[in-house]
């Protein structure tokens, strides 16, 4: 026996169902099925000049432990930037928490998350702290109780969950281009990266994240070895990444650490595997943020270090880098939009280049922050074959919270 969960079709994305049973013997690793979801609503990011930033979130764990306030000043900070920064979306590295047991944890994980909920698209890997018993892969109880595919139900952007429900994925839309992010569980199983390149299939033409809870090492290469029945970084390499050329960029944590790695796929392309974890700084981290701007005009993307708990910026030359992307050829845009050339640069839509709006800094953001505007939204009708249109549409509805907690922890 095993649970099939179905998704309704909602103009407004897809919500929870309860679930079914099959007598089909299956394996506890396959995807869930899931019904095309015939429109989404989606609100597309991005400043005049088509710059959008993406926000990665390091190991949790300490913070979840003993800092929640500080967990909380990270959460609250991408929720009051997430219009002045252009945050399309942001993804969680795993370790959420330091003990899978403690319901504490959870629940102050869950409510430092919850700051997300109807502001950005985002994700949460899970890492080998997140079982229970740790690195226990067969024990993702709690994980899925609290991040699990219910969290996410009537949120246009997520795409679904394998079947049990330790790999996620999600579509977002930043200025002119649509994304897919995937995420699979710590030392990834052969179930799972079969999974993954089963929901990069079925999405032909998206320029692909991708996160993993373990990956690079401390030095800045590849893991090399695994748990029984997981797989290295290197192992996720080679099986997984260097075959698909959409995947441009992948991040972990785990180790105590900041490094990059630039490596060519098969395709001869470079792929961008970054590691950010403070974990074993003073506080756990003291609330340090890795924001990510992608700047198209310039083909490149700056990457800077924030702490909301500090309010500071860590600037050498690990915590504050710029990374070369060739936009044009990595980012196709998606479908209704245009990118089109002006001066040797890419601007989203337009024959000229508008005048450059630069985002306020973290410390002034922060001193007044600037709340996402709504009253407009954008309604995609879109067909999975790529044909879609688009509406503006008059909305003040911020999508409430899943009711996913239950009685008893």
């Amino acid at each position: 026996m095993w649970l099939e969960y179905r998704l309704d079709r909602r103009a407004t994305g897809a919500r929870r169902v309860q679930p079914t049973t099959s007598s089909t013997s299956t394996p506890t690793d396959t995807p869930c099925r899931l019904e095309p979801l015939e429109g989404r609503r989606m609100l597309a990011v991005g400043g005049p000049d088509g710059s959008f930033s993406i926000v990665v979130m390091p190991d949790t764990q300490v913070y979840a432990e003993k800092y929640p306030e500080i967990f909380n000043s990270q959460t609250q900070w991408i929720r009051d930037n997430a219009a002045a920064q252009n945050i399309a979306f942001v993804t969680h590295v795993g370790d959420v928490v330091e003990n899978a047991s403690s319901a504490t944890e959870w629940q102050r994980a869950d409510a430092a998350m919850d700051k997300l909920h109807g502001v950005v698209p985002y994700s949460v890997a899970i890492g080998n702290h997140d079982y229970d018993p740790m690195n226990d892969r067969s024990k993702p109880g709690n994980f899925v109780q609290w991040f699990g595919a219910s969290r996410y139900a009537g949120q246009s952007w997520y795409g679904g969950a394998s079947q049990n429900q330790v790999n996620h994925y999600q579509i977002f839309e930043a200025g002119p281009w649509r994304f897919m992010h995937v995420t699979v569980q710590w030392e990834a199983t052969d179930a799972d990266l079969a999974w993954a390149q089963g929901v990069i299939d079925a999405h032909p033409g998206l320029p692909i994240l991708f996160t993993t809870h373990q990956y690079l090492t401390g030095s800045g290469t590849r893991t090399t070895s695994a748990s029984a029945g997981g797989n290295s970084g290197e192992a996720m390499w080679q099986e997984l990444i260097r075959k698909n050329p959409r995947i441009f960029m992948v991040h972990s944590g785990h180790y105590t650490a900041e490094q990059r790695l630039v490596s060519q796929n098969d395709a001869g392309q470079d792929v961008h595997q970054i590691l950010v974890d403070h974990q074993g700084r003073t506080m756990g981290g003291e609330g340090y943020l890795r924001v990510l701007k992608f700047l198209p005009q310039q083909n490149k993307v700056e990457v800077t270090s924030y702490s909301p708990y500090r309010n500071a910026n860590e600037t050498d030359a690990n915590s504050q880098f710029t990374l070369n992307i060739d936009f044009a050829t990595r980012f196709p845009p998606r479908p209704g939009t245009s990118v089109v050339r002006y001066n040797e640069v890419l601007v989203p839509g337009s024959s000229k280049v508008p005048p450059a709006t630069p985002a306020p800094t973290p410390t002034a953001a922060r001193r007044a922050p600037v709340a996402r505007p709504t009253p407009f939204a954008t309604r995609r009708v879109e067909l999975w074959d790529g044909e879609a249109s688009e509406q503006r549409v008059e909305t003040s509805e911020r999508p409430a919270i899943p009711a996913r907690r239950v009685a008893a922890r």
